[in-house]
């Protein structure tokens, strides 16, 4: 008898999973989908600030003419390894976007957009440099270094903008738990 009652806690949890599936499939927003979403976006958030401090030096290094070729391309690595352990997290951004919030869906639009720009940018600059043997000091590859920090400080805002946001969250659950508890 016991076995039985098992099979078919097992049998309703099988079912239950298959509903919130379903559930999910049709693109309602899940707690589960809001929740990891935010805890991605909050990783990226921390990713962001590595890659604005090393996008800004490389910038500045563009001035400076000590500055030796080997210091730019360790900094453009260090950029690359930022952005695809952003490419990482708004990959999985993806997969669950459809059952987030509105915000959220778009933090993670604009995301990817500054997350491309900031890419292709890095990419063309090492090309740059380790393909031409161009200067860090040639008006092309500043024009990339430029770029790529710009793109950069628009992934900040969009970060920041999904700080906010969140926080607009925390607050109105709060005050409905609150208006909820004062009942």
């Amino acid at each position: 008898m016991q076995v039985h009652s098992n099979w078919a806690a097992t049998s309703e949890d099988a079912r239950f999973k298959a509903d919130m599936q379903a559930f999910a499939m049709k693109g309602e927003t899940t707690n589960y989908a809001i929740e990891r979403a935010s805890e991605l976006l909050f990783k990226v958030q921390d990713e962001t600030t590595g890659l604005i401090l090393n996008a800004e030096i490389l910038r500045a290094l563009t001035r400076e003419s000590q500055s030796n070729m080997e210091g730019h391309l360790a900094y453009l690595q260090e950029i690359r390894a930022r952005i695809n352990a952003i490419w990482d997290r708004t990959f999985d951004l993806h997969r669950i976007s459809a059952n987030t919030l509105a915000w959220q869906r778009d933090t993670i639009a604009e995301l990817t957009t500054r997350g491309a720009q900031v890419a292709a940018s890095t990419q063309a600059a090492i090309d740059s440099l380790s393909e031409t043997g161009e200067s860090p000091f040639k008006p092309e590859y500043r024009r990339h270094v430029s770029m790529l920090a710009d793109a950069s400080q628009k992934i900040r805002e969009t970060m920041t903008m999904f700080f906010d946001r969140y926080m607009m969250q925390q607050k109105s659950r709060r005050q409905a738990a609150l208006v909820l508890a004062t009942e």
